[in-house]
């Protein structure tokens, strides 16, 4: 709340201009320090004019808007450091400011307005202002409304009332010291001054800045002292002065005066038009006799000449003009002369440029030309799609990382283009980041699943948009008779949150390794290649692993059933002090976190493990764990978990050990074990089956067609042993090509997963629709500057460690994660022990 300017109300008029806030610093015992600054002025008026909170804004009295409306804001703007408003008073409001006293105004905004349905943030926004005796905020410029008519008032600033005053009481104080000085002159009294000028201020007030009124008038009064100091009166007087009384112009007077006016303007402008075309020809004059220019040289100084020559220059300056043209046309016939003896000359001055966006994109094709011929890229460990085959996001990618580094990139190529190139320092050149980048997602496969975007601008938390079709209540298969409600069906859009999560990943490098990785002189290009096809390949396996543990996480939350904690388990044969639940997969947690690691609002799908009594917290692996038991997750998809201590050894429990966990039933689950009287071969054909079972309950429940399953290579060789790829039960819906890959499976391609840690395992297939999945990265990868590293007794080790950091979301909308669904291959026997 803030404390602002009195208001003051004419007569019958129901609106103002108010100052409604200004920019500054404040303090207040109850809301501590503030500051109030010019960009948040315009974000409220921004906010206003689009109606962003959704209502109008009102003014009440003391902040009580149930009491009703004291005025409402018709528009805003910044005026200097104000924040001002037209406002429109009721009669309610106008009693408050004249019979209560409620003459200040306190202001009602909030610093960043997030719209309750939509999410979406606006920024400082006014909410509205109450009338108040007391305000924050003081020494503020009062707005003063004027007398008017009826219907039209008038409104005066203070300040313009304070400039027209004060003009008036300068020409008024003149002409009074003019009077004194004559009558000093005439040696009359003083007591005799005193009463003369008396009636002379009486009677100037009412004449205005009419200097003819006031001479008359003291040239009067002047005549009056002259004739008492000649009858040797010298004490005070009593005079009768009136003021000379204004002309009142006719209208033929002011026909008159207009018509002369006018005739002076048309004599003015035909004096200047005749003076412009003197000077014109002055010109032209001095370029016709100038010796040695061609006719088209003197042409072409003489053309556009007309917005350069005024009438109101000198002779002189026109003089001056010509001569500088003079010369120029000089120089324009000895180059055309030395053009036609076959000198190349260039007229005006020559500069050659090249934007730091070719720079860029020539450092750019110099690195990867030296990358290329490298044995990385030999090896197939370092491949390079061509610019025009590189995917959107890669290219977007690219162009945020070079609009970023443009500064270092742009003196890389320049240093580079200079030939040998000192290598010198330990820094990791962002040419080398950027082939990092370009490797690590040009050929991050999982992309293709997901919808990628690269937007600089996402704070912590952002709005992610989605679709989702509603025909539920279409009735009747649309038909609806005369007079009947229609059925609203469609596409429904709407908003769901992500949070940024800030992917770093730390290395180091010994001074031995860096320095024999270079030459004294010249880039050593296999050493570069080896540094970016490690550092590609440990970013590319985590970012496809979180992008595929999210994606099976969310699918499987989409149907879930909690399991009460405290629920008894089984021990588990296949892993030392290892137990089992009775229902599976589990669902993964899901914490959502801002950037310090703060969770926000309640974990999805909790796990609750315990030892008797004891609540267990998850094995991290970090080696930073107090001694204790902990628990691990050996399997989300088979539901077996282990008792470990602090450095995740196994370790016996002191109790009982029950679980509380959420399962999926998004998911169909598919035995391997060989049937009795069947083969391994026709047992591999469920697995098929399980795929067109799951693209029949997706596209006949959920009316989704899914265009993709994700699974490891051990699942999918699995599959390509069906009895159905035999040549004799070869069908048309699943194929292997002659090498032995799997072939889209019920017209849905496939991909691998090629990282590991992935949560799918060997036994989970995925399958879904493509681009529902948001992965939105707010800062690229980069790596920091190296630092120096030192062992526990500060003593430097010759080491320099770096680490580089992504800021990204991944996200699935709650309404779109029906779009995914999964199939679990285990064996019923011995994939959960015995």
């Amino acid at each position: 709340m803030c404390g602002l300017d009195g208001v003051k109300l004419a007569e019958g008029s129901p609106r103002a201009t108010v100052t409604i806030i200004r920019t500054g610093t404040f303090s207040d015992p109850r809301y501590g320090t503030f500051e109030i600054t010019r960009d948040m002025l315009l974000s409220m008026v921004r906010n206003f004019d689009s109606h962003a909170y959704g209502q109008d804004i009102f003014i009440d009295v003391a902040h009580a808007p149930n009491d009703g409306a004291a005025a409402k804001i018709l528009s805003l703007k910044v005026d200097g450091n104000r924040l001002r408003a037209d406002v429109e008073f009721t009669p309610y409001g106008v009693a408050a400011v004249k019979d209560r006293g409620f003459v200040y105004l306190s202001a009602e905004f909030v610093d960043n307005f997030v719209d309750n349905e939509t999410k979406q943030p606006h920024g400082p926004t006014l909410l509205g202002a109450g009338l108040t005796t007391r305000p924050v905020i003081k020494r503020m410029d009062p707005v003063t409304l004027a007398e008017g008519t009826a219907n039209t008032p008038v409104f005066l600033h203070p300040e313009l009332i304070r400039q027209l005053s004060e003009s008036l009481e300068q020409t008024t104080m003149n002409w009074l010291e003019t009077l004194r000085a004559n009558l000093r002159a005439m040696k009359l009294s003083e007591e005799t001054i005193k009463s003369i000028c008396a009636a002379y201020e009486a009677a100037a007030k009412n004449l205005g800045e009419d200097a003819e009124a006031h001479k008359g008038l003291v040239d009067q009064l002047t005549a009056t002292g002259k004739t008492l100091a000649e009858a040797g009166h010298n004490g005070p007087v009593t005079l009768n002065i009136t003021a000379p009384a204004g002309k009142m112009l006719s209208e033929a007077d002011i026909t008159k005066l207009l018509d002369e006016r006018e005739a002076a303007r048309v004599a003015a402008a035909t004096k200047l038009a005749t003076d412009k075309a003197a000077k014109v020809k002055l010109f032209s004059d001095a370029i016709a006799a100038a010796a040695g220019l061609s006719e088209d040289t003197r042409k072409t100084l003489g053309e556009n000449v007309d917005g350069l020559i005024t009438g109101d220059m000198t002779d002189a300056q026109v003089t001056a003009l010509a001569a500088n043209q003079i010369a120029l046309g000089n120089q324009i016939e000895a180059s055309r002369k030395l053009a036609e003896q076959g000198f190349p000359i260039r007229s005006g001055v020559t500069h050659i440029t090249v934007d730091d966006g070719n720079a860029i994109r020539k450092l750019s094709e110099d690195v990867r030309k030296g990358l290329q011929q490298t044995n990385e890229a030999f090896n197939g460990k370092l491949v390079f799609a061509e610019p025009d085959k590189q995917s959107p996001f890669v290219k977007r990618m690219l162009a945020e990382f070079d609009r970023e580094h443009a500064q270092q990139l742009h003196q890389e190529a320049k240093m580079l283009a200079g030939g040998p190139v000192n290598t010198g320092d330990m820094n990791i050149p962002a040419s080398v980041q950027r082939a990092v980048i370009e490797q690590v997602y040009q050929r991050l496969d999982v992309l293709q699943l997901v919808n990628a975007a690269v937007d600089p601008t996402t704070g912590p938390t952002h709005s992610v948009p989605y679709e989702t079709r509603d025909t539920s209540a279409v009735r009747n298969g649309g038909i609806v008779y005369e007079g009947q409600p229609i059925h609203r069906a469609g596409i429904a859009q709407a908003m769901d949150y992500a949070y940024i999560e800030p992917r770093k990943l730390a290395m180091e490098l010994t001074n031995e390794a860096a320095y024999f990785s270079r030459n004294s002189s010249i880039i050593n290009f296999d050493a570069w290649a080896r540094n970016i096809v490690s550092n590609a390949q440990v970013m590319r396996e985590l970012v496809a692993a979180a992008i595929a543990n999210r994606m099976l996480r969310d699918s499987d939350s989409f149907s879930v059933v909690d399991v009460a904690a405290g629920t008894a388990v089984t021990a588990y044969s296949g892993a030392t002090n290892g137990y089992k639940v009775a229902n599976f997969p589990v669902v993964r947690p899901y914490q959502a976190r801002d950037l310090k690691g703060n969770a926000v609002g309640s974990a999805e799908q909790p796990v609750s493990i315990k030892d008797g009594a004891t609540a267990l917290v998850e094995f991290d692996g970090s080696g930073t764990q107090s001694a204790g038991k902990y628990y691990r997750w050996l399997s989300y998809n088979l539901g077996t978990f282990q008792i470990v201590d602090q450095t995740g050894a196994p370790s016996a429990p002191a109790g009982t050990v029950t679980a509380g966990y959420s399962y999926t039933t998004n998911v169909l689950k598919v035995d391997t074990d060989i049937a009795a009287g069947s083969t391994y071969e026709k047992q591999m054909n469920k697995l098929l089956q399980a795929v067109g079972a799951r693209k029949a309950t997706m596209s006949q429940q959920r009316y989704v067609q899914p265009d993709f399953f994700l699974a490891s290579d051990v699942l999918t060789n699995m599959i390509t042993d069906a009895e159905q790829f035999t040549e004799a039960n070869s069908r048309a819906d699943s194929s292997i090509t002659a090498q032995g890959t799997l072939q889209p499976v019920k017209g849905i391609p496939g991909w691998a997963t090629d990282a590991p840690g992935i949560d799918l395992g060997d036994e989970r297939m995925l399958l879904g629709q493509r681009a529902n999945f948001f992965y939105t990265i707010a800062k690229t990868f980069q790596t920091g500057v190296p630092y120096e590293l030192f062992d526990s007794n500060g003593l430097a080790l010759g080491k320099k460690g770096a680490y580089g950091e992504e800021y990204s979301s991944l996200h699935i909308p709650k309404p779109l994660r029906g779009r995914f669904t999964s199939i679990l291959a285990y064996s019923f026997t011995n994939a959960r022990g015995t």
